[in-house]
Order: C-alpha cells, then structure tokens, then sequence
C-alpha cells in the first residue's frame, strides 16, 4: 500500500462506491489488528467541487482501544482529505469497515 502511483487510483460514482459491512461490525476489535481496512474519509472542499463526497483508504489496524474502537495508520496518500495523511494515526469503530484484507 503506500504510495500509490496516481494511475491507480480511481473514481466511482456514489452508488457503487463501498459501504460499511455488517460482518465486520459484528467481529471483535482484535481480530482486525494486523489487518488492512478500508474505510471513508469526507473529502476536502476541492474534492467537493470536483462532485466527490467521499475517498476509501485502507488502513492498517494497530491495536484496540476501548473495547470496539480501533487504532490505525493511513496506508495510502490521501487526494482529496486534506485533514489527514500517510502513517497518521485515527480512531475508528469496526461498524465503519468497508473491507477487510488478512482477518
């Protein structure tokens, strides 16, 4: 993951994008440590502008906070969310996980 080439990142529209699953809010916080997620981040005013509401990252879960909250770093260099970027640290609950790798 990482940084990406910008030739692999790709737009679609609001209707086929992710959604959050059931499955994986229904598993427990630790058995998503280790793993790549993806989840949503709200995009900036420019990406806005451009019609995009939202961009999907992964992640990868570092550890449990709290019971259901999870700690990750951003494993992808962000277009359109200014408010974060590669390797920043950010809470999360499993009812937000798009998909999941190596869980």
């Amino acid at each position: 993951m990482g940084h990406e080439p910008l030739s692999n990142i790709g737009v679609v529209c609001d209707k086929c994008a992710s959604r959050p699953q059931t499955k994986y809010a229904e598993m427990p916080a630790e058995s998503f440590v280790g793993a790549h997620v993806k989840l949503a981040f709200a995009t900036d005013s420019d990406g806005l502008r451009r019609g995009y509401k939202w961009e999907h990252m992964w992640v990868k879960v570092t550890a449990t906070y709290g019971g259901n909250m999870l700690v990750r770093l951003l494993d992808n260099d962000p277009v359109f969310c200014t408010g974060v970027k590669f390797k920043d640290a950010v809470f999360f609950t499993t009812d937000l996980i798009e998909d999941a790798m190596h869980v």
